[in-house]
């Protein structure tokens, strides 16, 4: 096989891993009303459904890298294809929620699979062609948010036409075409002695868990129960964060601990995406529970939110090349707050034109558009070496955000669907505070990592 060919292989057959993980994120967000009342589920219930894969994509995602790196990144990706598919077929036939939340469990575990490693392959497929691999990964990451965007649509269509098991079957043709491509792409297997502090992840993944437990079964669940789980929470991250100083071998690398920005960058991972979760899911609800739209007219009514995202990604991207990735995030977050501003003060007689304008400011300050600014952030002060680790970490957090931004919606909105936008509002307008106090508190200049990677 020619060079350049298995470079387009690599390419295609990470892309549409990619795209599945992507994908699946948001696809059940418009159908999760619909899987309610087939299931007789309430909101807490329906929400495992979207915390279930996240929150297993961020227990697993570091141990899949490393698995990667021991037995190779092609063997660990074809693997989470496998089991991404075989989850997909568990999800679309699933007799009972769960079952459906074990379906997702199983996509979780595939989707870390392959987002750990589909990286890994094109570095692989690259080797030094530097120009070209910055190419092929601007392309997957187009791809992903492309992804997001294409979930949120097509599964009111979906859903309407030949109803929400259908958003789990159609991965397989992807699944299928991604596994034939990379059969083909034939690379070679290096492997590494990177290791993990397992039972620091595995704490940081219990206190995680715990935390979502406890907000889901705080509005009807036993006093007991929802006190154990707020204790165990606690427990497990004081765990984590012994285990994060202490261990050979720490969940985030140190130099990410070490660095002011690194340990802001994850902060605001999580909280940006505990903001675009919880505003995805009070719409949703807002818009089929509260105003009675269908599926469809519920994923077009998030045009305002799909179409900014593969626009604004390379724009931002270049603008984070170029300039101060801080001040770049502090105008998106100022955009988003916004957006949450009046998504707060809207009512249940609020014009759709409200909400569409919402919508659009708050994708410009928490979707994956600000991605490329908040890695820059990142790695101001992580040294080469610990880069895929930082990567990694920056990943997890946001899916530790996306898990939390579901339940809190569960907690704060219970049954009342016509007020879920409104709470789901403040929410957001207090996390973009916190957001922009993250960004605006001066660096440490106790090592040169804390300097503030401000520029142009």
């Amino acid at each position: 096989m020619q060079d350049n060919q298995r470079k387009a292989l690599a390419v295609i057959a990470t892309s549409l891993g990619w795209l599945l993980f992507s994908l699946d994120l948001t696809v059940v967000t418009v159908a999760l009303p619909t899987i309610g009342r087939e299931f007789d589920a309430s909101v807490a219930q329906m929400q495992w459904v979207v915390s279930a894969y996240v929150v297993t994509v961020a227990a697993l995602l570091l141990a899949a890298g490393v698995l990667g790196d021991r037995i190779g990144a092609a063997r660990v990706y074809t693997a989470g294809l496998v089991v991404f598919g075989l989850s997909s077929i568990v999800s679309a036939v699933a007799p009972s929620l769960p079952v459906l939340i074990l379906g997702r469990v199983g996509q979780g575990v595939g989707g870390a699979a392959m987002t750990a490693t589909g990286l890994a392959l094109l570095t692989l497929a690259y080797g030094t062609d530097t120009a070209g691999r910055t190419k092929a990964v601007g392309w997957w990451a187009a791809i992903g948010g492309i992804g997001g965007s294409i979930g949120i649509l097509a599964s009111g269509f979906i859903v309407d036409s030949v109803g929400w098991r259908w958003i789990f079957w159609i991965n397989l043709p992807i699944v299928l075409a991604a596994l034939l491509l990379t059969a083909r792409l034939r690379l070679p297997i290096i492997r590494g002695h990177r290791s993990l502090d397992a039972l620091g992840l595995a704490a940081t993944v219990v206190a995680v868990a715990a935390l979502v437990g406890a907000l889901v079964t705080a509005p009807d669940g036993e006093p007991t129960l929802v006190t154990s789980l707020v204790i165990l929470a606690a427990l497990a991250l004081v765990i984590a964060v012994v285990r994060q100083r202490r261990a050979p071998d720490p969940v985030i690398p140190r130099s990410v601990m070490q660095s002011p920005w690194g340990r802001r960058s994850l902060l605001l991972a999580v909280v940006v995406n505990t903001q675009f979760y919880a505003a995805l899911l009070a719409l949703t609800l807002y818009f089929q529970t509260g105003r009675g739209w269908s599926a469809t007219i519920t994923g077009l009514a998030f045009l305002p939110a799909v179409l900014p995202t593969p626009i604004a990604m390379p724009y931002v991207g270049r603008l984070a090349a170029q300039h101060s990735p801080q001040r770049i995030l502090l105008v998106l977050t100022g955009l988003g707050a916004i957006g949450f501003l009046l998504m707060a003060l809207s009512t249940p007689d609020s014009p759709y034109a409200v909400f569409g304008i919402a919508l659009l400011l708050m994708t410009l300050g928490t979707s994956a558009i600000i991605v490329a600014p908040l890695t820059r952030l990142l790695m101001a002060g992580v040294t080469p070496a610990d880069a895929g680790g930082a990567s990694g970490a920056l990943t997890m957090s946001r899916q530790v955000g996306a898990s939390i931004g579901a339940a809190l919606l569960a907690f704060l909105a219970g049954g009342a669907a016509l007020e879920a936008a409104g709470r789901a509002g403040w929410l957001g307008l207090a996390l973009a505070v916190i957001a922009a106090l993250v960004l605006l508190l001066p660096g440490s200049s106790r090592t040169g990592s804390g300097a503030s990677p401000a520029g142009g």
